[in-house]
């Protein structure tokens, strides 16, 4: 442990102590719940890395103490309580989420708005192409009037894709995910298909959704811990 190579007389280091984390001594730390692939905390973590040591030697000095008890339940319902408000947080976020896809405030809806106002400004664009090349052909600038010509038709092959792009995105479908709070969407075909044999989205796998999987987890079993008290 840290105090293994302190002197005789120096006072020997407690699971009491103030840098040792509490959360670590009887369950997961939530700190350490948000992690990127390198074990670190991710940098959209809701709640940061641990600056508390976690020490195994610390979690045995509990263990061993005369008051074992009653430290171990203190220490439960603090972590319990912070646990729970972690989540509280989260449903309301995720409430918020929920209410705007009510009102329907979408990426579908937003793509959509999006796409008729590209789509109305390439109809005004071709619109005027094509009034240029007939008057350029009736003034027998030919050359010039077939430019636009060709230009018309590019905008107006634009205006397909563009009608293409909107026909997809009928097909888009908005949540929220009752995990993380996260709203998500199901674009691609593939995407769509897995949903609808009950696959998971492709942000499960994440570090945020992940977190608070082992959130919502840990908070259930130190719930049921905690009853048995």
């Amino acid at each position: 442990g840290k105090d293994r190579n302190s002197a005789p007389d120096s006072k020997r280091q407690s699971f009491k102590d103030a840098d040792v984390c509490k959360y670590h001594l009887v369950g997961d730390c939530p700190h350490e719940m948000w992690v990127n692939q390198g074990g670190k905390a991710s940098p959209n973590s809701p709640v940061g890395p641990c600056k508390k040591q976690h020490s195994e030697a610390m979690r045995e000095r509990l263990k061993e103490d005369k008051d074992y008890v009653r430290y171990h339940w203190r220490y439960l319902e603090d972590l319990r309580v912070f646990l729970q408000k972690l989540v509280d947080d989260n449903n309301k976020k995720a409430e918020k989420v929920k209410e705007k896809l009510k009102e329907g405030v979408t990426c579908t809806a937003d793509t959509h708005k999006a796409v008729e106002g590209h789509i109305s400004e390439r109809e005004a664009l071709a619109h005027e192409k094509l009034q240029a090349a007939e008057k350029m052909a009736e003034e027998g600038n030919l050359e010039v009037s077939k430019q636009a010509m060709e230009e018309a038709d590019e905008i107006a092959h634009q205006k397909f894709r563009l009608n293409r792009l909107k026909e997809v995105a009928e097909g888009w479908l908005d949540e929220c995910c009752e995990v993380c709070g996260s709203q998500i969407s199901w674009r691609a075909v593939e995407e769509l298909e897995a949903r609808s044999k009950g696959r998971e989205h492709p942000h499960v796998p994440g570090a945020w959704h992940q977190g608070w999987k082992r959130c919502r987890e840990a908070l259930k079993k130190v719930t049921e811990e905690a009853q048995k008290a």
